[in-house]
């Protein structure tokens, strides 16, 4: 709860700034070293005098965590940042309040003035940059949808490997149950933004902030083919067709940030087959339908559209979503797309007509992602607000509320056999649901940032989570308790088996076991609303 002032020359000791309550996150030195600013979990900063260690002012206004500040260039004020998801800016003479900025749908990052001072730029955890104006702190404009720059992850179709990508340039094969490498995809000269598996997973494909896309093969992490793209561009997302034979991708301008296209290749001959142009801003992600037939884009024009694979044709422009949208994803039987927004929403569309089915209205803030049910009958939300949702893709109704998330939540997933749902977020947790009941089952702790997804693998048996951490890990999910026990006779079984009334005094087998008095119990089961946490 304490900070220190020393003279850099001497190591001599100048002052302790005493006076927090919580821990001190960070501290930053005013443009003329005049002044020292903490920033802490106590919910506050404060401005000390940077030669004598005196205490000048207490800011209090946030309500979260404050993380960062910045100071003007002329001293006089300065913005802080906060968990609370705002910033906030100050007169450091009097310590008053001067304007409140509120926009970010999580946490705010950073900030810093402009050099005249006008105007404030902050990030947020939400993914979107925004600049202010400092006198009445009214916002300006938002950059929404900035690149994250690893890790990526992606499972194979197939259900043995996993591929991750970052900011070293380099991609790893590696084997799903032991984490063994098992190829480098290396020869991208930036870092990388996506990687992804060919529905046999025999290839991958890997796009760059160096102009390129480059497929490889899976097994050997031979270069096969090397797609260029246009000078000064960087590829954003890739989607490979059904039967492999062609491959979309989407790419931003390095200068501009703008995009308004999707170029097809043709894999075999390694050319540019096509580029669907319509949409009115840059294009965010595409995907195939699973027959390959049809291709969804989604853009900053805030609208997804239809295409015609084989013929690049524009089949149907989805309008209705009033923001941004975040995620597109066609339901198993290809007949329904959904779509997710910064408006709050998410919507069904019949691929068919192009028709809207439902508006799926009832998160209060950004929709991050969503996914279908294996039989397409339901529909899972994340959101930006904590919680996901589960409705039903027909009516559109919300059926189940899953909350327990105390920030975004960025992807929600179902289990290949539906029965289990697995959310990533913000708050440094994975958490496995009950999809019947909505109840929460596990979380899995050890990342140690904001988790940005969590997928199954094919079989059901390992969750796979990435994080901000650029680590990824691999979960052992059991899906019953035979499971469980099968997994845990092969690790001791050269152990003494116990009795039954044993493993209910350890607490092994809650399943026949009566909470109450450790004793056996003819019938029972785990309630719905236990909550297990594994590491």
């Amino acid at each position: 709860n304490t900070a220190r002032l020393w003279d850099a020359d001497t190591g001599a000791r100048i002052a302790v700034l005493l006076g927090h309550e919580g821990e001190i996150i960070n501290a930053v030195f005013s443009p003329e070293s005049s002044m020292v600013a903490t920033l802490s979990s106590d919910d506050t900063a404060r401005l000390w005098d940077a030669e004598t260690g005196q205490a000048r002012s207490v800011l209090r206004g946030h309500s979260d965590t404050v993380s960062n500040a910045a100071f003007s260039a002329d001293e006089s004020r300065i913005v802080t940042t906060s968990w609370d998801d705002t910033a906030r800016i100050w007169d450091t003479v009097t310590g008053v309040e001067l304007a409140v900025l509120s926009g970010h749908d999580d946490n705010v990052a950073d900030a810093d003035f402009s050099p005249d001072g006008q105007s404030v730029v902050t990030a947020g955890f939400d993914d979107t940059a925004r600049l202010w104006d400092a006198g009445d702190g009214a916002e300006i404009i938002e950059f929404g949808d900035l690149i994250e720059v690893g890790p990526t992850i992606a499972l194979s179709p197939v259900g043995d490997r996993i591929v991750t990508a970052g900011e070293y340039n380099i991609a790893l094969v590696s084997d799903l149950v032991d984490g063994v490498v098992l190829a480098e995809l290396a020869g991208h000269t930036a870092p990388m933004t996506t990687a992804v598996f060919s529905q046999d997973g025999e290839l991958v494909a890997t796009g760059a902030q160096d102009d390129s896309v480059r497929i490889w093969n899976a097994e050997t992490g031979d270069q096969i083919t090397l797609l260029e793209t246009s000078e000064d561009e960087n590829v954003t997302s890739a989607a490979f067709a059904p039967d492999g034979s062609l491959l979309a991708t989407t790419a931003v301008s390095a200068e501009t940030t703008l995009g308004n296209d999707v170029r097809l290749w043709n894999l075999a001959s390694g050319e540019q087959s096509a580029s669907l142009q319509g949409h009115e801003d840059t294009v965010t992600d595409v995907v195939f339908s699973p027959d390959g037939r049809q291709i969804a884009t989604i853009s900053r024009d805030h609208t997804a559209r239809l295409w015609d694979a084989e013929t690049s044709d524009e089949l149907h422009a989805l309008e209705g979503h009033e923001a941004n949208l975040t995620g597109v994803f066609f339901s198993p039987d290809g007949t329904r797309l959904l779509t997710t927004s910064q408006d709050h929403t998410a919507r069904l569309w019949d691929t068919e007509t192009g028709a809207e089915v439902a508006l799926l209205d009832g998160h209060s803030a950004t929709v991050s992602a969503g996914s279908f049910s294996p039989d397409g009958i339901l529909v899972v939300t994340a959101s930006v607000d904590g919680t996901s949702r589960i409705w039903s893709s027909e009516t559109g109704v919300e059926l189940l509320r899953l909350s327990g998330h105390d920030r975004t939540v960025h992807t929600a997933t179902f289990s290949p056999d539906g029965n289990r749902i697995v959310t990533a977020s913000s708050d440094e947790t994975v958490r496995l649901w009950d999809a019947d009941s909505g109840s929460s089952i596990a979380i899995l702790r050890g990342h140690r940032t904001p988790v940005l997804s969590a997928a199954f693998a094919q079989d059901g048996a390992w969750i796979v989570t990435a994080s901000r951490d650029h680590t990824a890990r691999v979960w052992r999910h059991f899906r019953t308790m035979q499971e469980l026990w099968e997994h845990a006779d092969m690790i001791v079984d050269l152990l003494e088996p116990l009795s039954l009334e044993e493993e209910c005094e350890y607490n092994l087998r809650v399943d026949y076991c009566d909470n109450d008095d450790n004793a056996p119990i003819e019938q029972a089961a785990v309630p719905e609303s236990d909550e297990v946490t594994t590491e």
